[in-house]
């Protein structure tokens, strides 16, 4: 008697758990369908969802990592579209700038990252941050380039610009045509 009621609750118990993973993957698979695809399902390829790529330095060091909760292929070959990318890049091992911005496109040929959209670069060692439309980052050379507006805040300045060239490398940018600045002297 005591056996059988056993049997009967695991019995039960395992029906329900079933019942539940079977509605939870149903429900991811749903919010997956409605959210993570684009409105034109055929000029999509391959579509990646937490996508992750690491590019590693010669001492086996993480050099840069693009993060993305989805990327999507296109069925030209020629794009991959990021949503939501995320690019840290590390300098001597440490982590010294992140890019991120709403989307953007990586070229498969020469593995270039155009962003756009609310772009913002920001160094993790201090409060500077440069806000622009879109920037392109040249992967192998590790330069960003915007011909938008720039506006760079840091603790002690704001600067305005039409023209930014970023070499992560040097950890220097260059802002040119129509500078613009405000400085805080700080005593």
């Amino acid at each position: 008697m005591i056996l059988r009621i056993s049997a009967r609750i695991i019995l039960a118990g395992t029906i329900i758990a079933g019942a539940v993973a079977v509605m939870q993957f149903q429900d991811i698979q749903q919010k997956t369908q409605t959210d993570k695809h684009p409105p034109d399902k055929s000029l999509a390829q391959l579509y990646l969802l937490d996508t992750q790529i690491i590019q590693y330095d010669k001492d086996g060091s993480p050099e840069q990592v693009l993060n993305s909760p989805i990327s999507v292929r296109r069925s030209d070959g020629k794009t991959t579209e990021v949503l939501k990318p995320t690019i840290l890049l590390f300098k001597d091992g440490q982590l010294s700038w992140t890019i991120n911005a709403d989307n953007g496109q990586l070229d498969p040929q020469t593995n270039n990252i155009a962003f756009n959209n609310n772009v913002k670069l920001i160094e993790t060692t201090s409060d500077t941050t440069l806000t622009t439309e879109n920037l392109s980052y040249d992967t192998k050379h590790r330069v960003a380039l915007s011909t938008s507006n720039i506006d760079v805040v840091s603790k002690n300045a704001t600067i305005s610009a039409n023209r930014l060239e970023f070499k992560i490398n040097d950890g220097t940018y260059k802002l040119s045509n129509r500078v613009t600045a405000n400085y805080a002297i700080q005593h």
